[in-house]
């Protein structure tokens, strides 16, 4: 009897989950039907994080059930800080915030980034729309026409914050190789990219190329700008002859400094959530976003803006935050001197 009972209650188990899963399924269809979602991006108009999510943000309503309409919005400020502290402490926790942040700000706390008020190890990451390898470009008027030309001569190069790529990887060049950038910090995305036009500073370090491609395509075509090194973990076919930063580092404990500093371009363009979620809201929107970064629309649109893909998703992001959350407080250490943060101010008494 007891065997003949067994297999009647797996069976009611198995058809009480497969009962579940729809219903889960239109729970979340009914909480987002008519809703707007808000998605917010941690950079300025006219960059490329901007671009990137303007056209996910055009797609991504198609694949969450329920389809609520995506309203695009801009939080620029401290390198996406301004961003992600909003999203950790004072977003909407029910799924209709969501947002875009630079992967600069993954380390902040690590590194002793003083106006940090967020764990990133407790935030909700959603995927990536691509790894993000940068490069260090240069004006073509400059008197710096290599990467040799920038070991021996100071270049001023511009950034948008002080915690952002551009910002951080020139210090980073200077403290592995011996390069003589100095960056100069409060530019507004779009005006960033102005003042290397004008002549303001002689170029960008620690951006994507990318980025370059997509949202001033003409330096590129017209040979207004050199690529002088990139620094990533593949060369890109389309930058033959540019040198490697890791190719020039031979120093075993500065290659683990870069090693720290690549999970931030191994993460690349994240999508993010504020922490506490429901489940079924948060698996929607993770499923979501690597559903509209497969879809053949976006993807042709994509293509048309110029836009680089290449996708991971939230399990890949968790990876790689728990791995540089382990490195070596030496190697720790070193990555906080070069970025020299301001230590956090000690409470008075």
């Amino acid at each position: 009897m007891q065997k003949m009972l067994m297999p009647l209650a797996l069976s009611a188990l198995g058809a009480i989950a497969v009962a579940a899963g729809p219903a889960n399924a239109d729970s979340v269809a009914d909480f987002y039907k008519g809703k707007q979602v808000k998605f917010i991006m941690g950079a300025g108009v006219g960059g490329g994080y901007d671009a990137y999510g303007r056209v996910l943000a055009r797609y991504l309503g198609r694949h969450i059930p329920g389809n609520p309409k995506i309203i695009a919005q801009n939080m620029p400020g401290g390198g996406s800080l301004k961003l992600t502290n909003f999203m950790y402490n004072k977003a909407a926790r029910d799924g209709t915030v969501i947002g875009s942040n630079y992967n600069t700000i993954t380390l902040e706390p690590l590194i002793g980034g003083r106006a940090v008020k967020f764990d990133p190890l407790k935030l909700n990451w959603l995927g990536s729309m691509g790894k993000q390898p940068t490069v260090c470009v240069i004006w073509k008027t400059s008197k710096t026409k290599t990467l040799d030309d920038a070991m021996k001569r100071v270049t001023v190069v511009g950034a948008t914050s002080p915690t952002g790529n551009r910002s951080t990887q020139p210090k980073l060049y200077n403290f592995v190789l011996g390069t003589k950038f100095k960056v100069i910090t409060g530019y507004s995305t779009a005006g960033n990219l102005t003042a290397v036009e004008k002549g303001e500073v002689e170029g960008l370090c620690g951006t994507s190329f990318a980025t370059i491609k997509a949202a001033v395509p003409h330096w590129i075509r017209d040979d207004k700008i050199r690529v002088i090194m990139q620094f990533a973990k593949k060369k890109d076919p389309s930058l033959k002859g540019v040198p490697m930063l890791t190719d020039r580092v031979k120093d075993p404990k500065m290659l683990k400094v870069l090693d720290l500093f690549m999970v931030m371009q191994e993460i690349g363009r994240p999508i993010i959530a504020p922490p506490g979620l429901p489940a079924d809201r948060l698996a929607a929107l993770q499923n979501a976003v690597m559903a509209t970064l497969r879809d053949p629309n976006f993807l042709a649109e994509a293509k048309k803006l110029r836009i680089e893909l290449d996708p991971i998703d939230h399990k890949e992001i968790n990876g790689l935050l728990k791995s540089a959350y382990a490195t070596p407080k030496d190697i720790v250490k070193i990555a906080a001197k070069i970025v020299e943060r301001p230590k956090k101010k000690k409470k008075k008494k």
